[in-house]
Formats: structure tokens, C-alpha cells, sequence
């Protein structure tokens, strides 16, 4: 049956969405639905978790959050440490099995600090202008922050690591006032519009209209030409209605904790 394969395996997800659109709250939401929930936040957004029509005071036992400041230099260094960390007992990342999500909250402010420890290793200022430097130099800081970041994405996404993924990545508008918006993710010197279907099962995109909040699952009807995954088109429309978060999205494919 699809519904049992599904609901045995890992979700590993990319959620997509504008900025305090509740992103960071979608994946809060899976505390309520008896998971695990371990945020390794980097982005500040932490906070809104602690609204009790968020996360019910009754299970915020089950959510964990590590932070890194994104402006500490050796901020890239402590999440490789926090991966592998004890968690209060929980273990590496590496190790969790499918009770548990995992959330890097978020991906496009990690491309920041992976920039920053790049910037360091090469002897380069973190705010230098890229505009002022060779293109052959440019590229090849660009190729490093690349590869140190999706080196960990990679790993996240492999069979390796049994727990559910949940990595949020901010929108941009990539295109001039004069013609129609073309939707990118907003990085730190790595085109991940491109790269990102390589790596993720599930591309999603979560925006709101009023105060609904949809999830698309699908490219047909997205401003631009952002890249959108769905594993599960059988289970999951094009676009659904997330008045649950992400616990509802969940219950619909069957995975349970």
C-alpha cells in the first residue's frame, strides 16, 4: 500500500516561504501530533513557538531548540558540533529515528554563516565586496560556501539519517519592478533555486492568503519559476489548507511518531 510505504519513511522537506509567514510555527505544530521536535535555530524565530495556539504548553516537552548566532565567526563550526551534540540526552541528529523532526531553521541564513567561516578560512573579511573582487576569485568563494553548505543538506537528506527533515528557506524577488516577480531562494553566494531539487524528496512552499495559510506542493501556479517537489501527488493536492500546520499535513500522509 502507498499510504504504509509512505508513512515508513523519513520525510525530508524544504519549506519555501516569505518571511513570518509561519514557517518556524508549521513545524511546531508536529509537537502537538506526539513528535519530537529538535530546532537548531539560527534565525531568531524561535520565539513564537511559545504561543500556547502554536505549541500546547502540555507538549512543549517535546520540543528542544539549540541556537547559534549567525554573526559569531565560529558559528559554523558550533552547528557541526550541535549535529553530533547530546541534545539533553536525545543524541547526534545523526542518530534520531522517525519519532523525531529535525529542523535547521533557517537554510538561507546558514548560507550567511557558512559564508562568515568561509570569508575566515580564506583570510577574507566577512563583509567583503564581491563586486571588487575577480570573477575567477568570486567563484571560487562561491564554490566553497557551496560545498561546505550542502555537504551537511546532503547528509541530512540521505538514507543515513533515519529522523524526519525539516529545513525553512526564505523567498526573494529576483526580478526588476518594470517586469512580472521571479521567485528565487534567498542565499548567501549559492544558487540554490538550482540545486535544491537534487537534494530534497519535498519542495513545498507555504504562503497565506488573509489568514489561511496554504501549503503548494506543486510548481502549477507559483510566481516565477521556483522548483516544487511533491513525493506524494496521490496524497497531497496542489495546493492544501494548513489549519493544522504541519501535524495536519502529516496525519494526511499517515506518519505517525
Amino acid at each position: 500500500m502507498l499510504l504504509d510505504s509512505v508513512a515508513t519513511r523519513p520525510k525530508k522537506i524544504a519549506l519555501i516561504g516569505d518571511s513570518a509567514v509561519g514557517k518556524t510555527t508549521a513545524v511546531g505544530t508536529l509537537a502537538n501530533a506526539g513528535f519530537e521536535v529538535g530546532i537548531l535555530d539560527v534565525d531568531n524565530g524561535y520565539s513564537v513557538l511559545a504561543d500556547p495556539w502554536r505549541v500546547k504548553i502540555e507538549n512543549r516537552k517535546n520540543v528542544h531548540i539549540e541556537h547559534v548566532d549567525v554573526i559569531d565567526d565560529i558559528g559554523w563550526d558550533k552547528v557541526g558540533r550541535k549535529l553530533s551534540g547530546n541534545w539533553d540526552g536525545w543524541g547526534p541528529v545523526w542518530s534520531w529515528n522517525s519519532n523525531r523532526v529535525f529542523c535547521f531553521d533557517s537554510g538561507s541564513i546558514a548560507t550567511k554563516m557558512v559564508f562568515r567561516h568561509v570569508c575566515k578560512v580564506l583570510g577574507l573579511s566577512h563583509d567583503v565586496d564581491v563586486l571588487k573582487m575577480q570573477p575567477r576569485d568570486v567563484a571560487n568563494l562561491y564554490h566553497h560556501v557551496s560545498e561546505r553548505f550542502f555537504s551537511v543538506v546532503a547528509r541530512l537528506n540521505s538514507d543515513e539519517v533515519k529522523c524526519h527533515v525539516v529545513v525553512p528557506y526564505h523567498l526573494r524577488n529576483t526580478t526588476p519592478m518594470s517586469r512580472e516577480p521571479t521567485w528565487a531562494i534567498a542565499s548567501e553566494g549559492t544558487k540554490l533555486h538550482i540545486d535544491l531539487p537534487k537534494l530534497y524528496p519535498d519542495i513545498w512552499h507555504l504562503t497565506k492568503i488573509g489568514q489561511v495559510r496554504h501549503l503548494l506542493t506543486a510548481s502549477k501556479g507559483l510566481a516565477g519559476d521556483l522548483p516544487l517537489k511533491c513525493s506524494t501527488p496521490s496524497l497531497l493536492t496542489d495546493n492544501e489548507k494548513l489549519s493544522d500546520g504541519l501535524a495536519g499535513i502529516f496525519l494526511k500522509l499517515g506518519v505517525k511518531p
